[in-house]
């Protein structure tokens, strides 16, 4: 019965689309801010995007902008976390990444001006 649901509602065609909005609206966020050493990428799939700063993979402290924008989108609201890929699930709509993509927008633009 999940299965024969999972496909009349396209669950994975829906979950793949949504962080895929997810991840590139991450993306055209860092692009506007010039944060170059940000990205976002699906982590296997875009149901399980990932973002983060490029030096974290290497580092084990952790770049003062990527703490501070992981913590302000908590103070926001918003649950990121900032060392495991995320999930989208069914029940978020475009609204709801929207929303997502609202609050890092001005996170960071915060970051922008502090660092």
């Amino acid at each position: 019965a999940t299965l024969q649901e999972i496909r009349e509602k396209q669950v994975v065609k829906h979950l793949w689309k949504m962080g895929q909005r997810l991840i590139d609206g991450l993306n055209e966020i860092c692009r506007t801010y010039g944060i170059e050493e940000a990205s976002a990428y699906a982590d296997p799939t875009p149901s399980m995007p990932r973002f983060g700063w490029a030096a974290v993979k290497n580092n084990p402290e952790e770049p003062p902008m990527h703490a501070y924008f992981f913590s302000e989108c908590i103070r926001y609201g918003l649950f990121f976390s900032n060392w495991h890929v995320g999930f989208v699930n069914y029940s978020h709509k475009e609204a709801d990444i929207d929303e997502a993509l609202e609050i890092c927008d001005f996170v960071m633009g915060k970051i922008k001006k502090k660092f």
